[in-house]
């Protein structure tokens, strides 16, 4: 039919369905939402394709994310049309038309979990997932393999839900929104294949969450950037790494029965201050940085924060930025130590 040329009677017969479908699904919530005396929320799948049309009269979506397809960047762009929409988009694991439980196939899907989360979005836990080949095979992953994500999506919930996205950055993601201006973080060179996803409650000023996902095969420690004024201005903050901690049977079965899931979430590090620079260790694969603002005090000077703007070989561009107002911010470009007769930045 896709194929078939059909004329003026196929485009008659296609709006036809289109009418007919979207009709179809207002009468149905009209009468569910009767039925129960409140707003039933419904779902469909939309095969990723966005959320026009009859997708719109839905109020979240569940969608197949292909093998080919596990990209942060393309995660990132599923999420953000949802989020344009005022939807929510849940994905599938990453599917592939092959059972083999590849090593890679596992690191892709924590990978996808961690990034679909990171991004306000949900993904299905890998269980008793339909596979697109012939035999009638489905994907059963193990607690051992996944849990722990899962486990700390729950124990992390405060710091997930009511979000909307601030900025996201990484080596294939560029956020339109900053329309080319430095971001409020950036990560340094020893954490190529870490993407940064800053989060924020809308009209709230007390936290940010920065939701840190490591793409590569071999995750290693790296320094992240903070542009305090970005934040909080001049005010010190609190930080706190959070992390999955290692998958413990007995202690995922205690969370289930007690509701109670802090306990799967791994304090990693934390700190408090003017340090703008941060040391942070491997990612197995997702960890969130949880930034809060402390008292304002006047008697302290930030060091200045340098964001670089553009990959570069032999120039590029950076900003340098100081949360301490009416800073001076003196320079060198020959690698000796800037004192009071640098060069003056502006």
């Amino acid at each position: 039919f896709g194929s078939w040329d059909g004329g003026h009677l196929k485009k008659l017969f296609v709006a036809f369905q289109k009418d007919s479908t979207e009709e179809f699904h207002r009468w149905n919530r009209h009468q569910l939402n009767l039925h129960a005396g409140r707003t039933v929320p419904m779902s469909c799948n939309n095969s990723v394709h966005g959320f026009g049309g009859e997708y719109q009269l839905f109020d979240y979506a569940v969608g197949e994310l292909w093998y080919q397809d596990a990209r942060p960047d393309h995660i990132y762009e599923i999420m953000q049309q949802a989020e344009d929409a005022s939807k929510m988009q849940v994905l599938t694991m990453p599917k592939k038309r092959s059972p083999d439980h590849t090593p890679e196939w596992k690191r892709l899907t924590r990978q996808s979990t961690a990034m679909a989360y990171a991004c306000g979005g949900n993904i299905l836990a890998p269980f008793d997932i339909y596979l697109p080949i012939a035999t009638p095979t489905r994907y059963y992953g193990k607690p051992e393999q996944y849990a722990d994500l899962f486990g700390f999506v729950r124990g992390v919930a405060e710091y997930l839900d009511e979000y909307q996205q601030a900025y996201a950055g990484g080596r294939t993601i560029t956020d339109a929104k900053w329309q080319g201006q430095p971001g409020p973080v950036r990560i340094g060179a020893d954490g190529r294949d870490v993407y940064v996803n800053v989060r924020v409650r809308p009209g709230s000023e007390d936290r940010a969450v920065i939701h840190l996902v490591d793409w590569s095969r071999n995750p290693q420690p790296f320094r992240l950037t903070l542009d305090p004024a970005s934040f909080f201005g001049n005010r010190r903050i609190r930080w706190r790494l959070l992390a999955p901690a290692a998958y413990d049977e007995a202690a995922h079965a205690r969370a289930e029965k007690t509701g109670d899931y802090t306990a799967l979430v791994e304090n990693a590090q934390t700190g408090e201050g003017i340090q703008n620079e941060l040391l942070l260790p491997a990612l197995r694969p997702w960890a969130i940085l949880v930034l809060e603002p402390l008292e304002q005090v006047e008697d302290y000077l930030w060091n200045p924060t340098i964001l670089g703007r553009t990959h570069f070989l032999q120039e590029g561009m950076v900003v340098i930025r100081c949360a301490t107002e009416g800073a001076e911010i003196r320079y060198t470009t020959d690698g000796t130590e800037p004192n009071a007769s640098s060069a003056l930045y502006r």
